[in-house]
């Protein structure tokens, strides 16, 4: 199957990140057709993220990722999960507090605050996922052409695991595993010769 992901990923990032300012928008300027503009985008952007998560995680199986690059595949994967889950909790709260928001200026600061920690933790999230395909090449024509012994299968997230308890229980920056010459640096990539 073809990877569909980054077909979806800059729409959650967009609407839901405006969302933000159309809320302080139509608060400060008492236009209910913003804050409506604002609902819609919520829903609109979180329906897109839940689409984006299975997306990436039907990507995660097919495209060719290194050892170096799957821990980072894992921490942005996390991220999104936890993400995607505070902006199903924040839109089910708003919808049934949705009279509240507009006379609470609590409950309003509280939400800017929950929504704006959850659109950073999205935009962190993405900065992973950025990361994954500018600086390793997750997805593109860059890993398929480094050749095999550079994609590893799931059996082998084991023997990263040892070396890096290794280099860490030693304090050396290079780790080598004996009868094999792959070895892991300080920065944390593999390396064979």
């Amino acid at each position: 199957m073809q990877n569909i992901h980054p077909a979806f990923v800059h729409y959650p990032i967009a609407l839901l990140s405006v969302v933000l300012l159309f809320e302080l928008l139509g608060r400060i300027l008492k236009k209910d057709s913003i804050l409506n503009a604002s609902w819609g985008c919520q829903i609109l952007g979180t329906i897109s993220l839940i689409v984006t998560l299975i997306t990436g995680w039907l990507a995660e199986s097919d495209v060719p990722h290194n050892l170096a690059s799957h821990e980072l595949l894992e921490d942005h994967k996390g991220a999104q999960l936890i993400v995607t889950g505070i902006f199903l909790v924040l839109l089910i709260w708003k919808a049934l507090q949705k009279d509240r928001f507009k006379n609470s200026a609590g409950l309003f600061i509280v939400f800017i605050f929950l929504y704006g920690s959850a659109v950073s933790g999205m935009l962190y999230g993405a900065h992973l996922g950025g990361k994954l395909v500018y600086e390793h090449g997750v997805g593109t024509w860059l890993t398929k052409e480094k050749g095999n012994e550079k994609i590893h299968d799931h059996a082998s997230h084991k023997k990263l695991k040892k070396l890096k308890q290794r280099k860490s229980a030693s304090g050396d920056k290079d780790v080598k595993e004996k009868n094999s010459p792959t070895h892991l640096h300080g920065d944390g990539s593999e390396h064979k010769h």
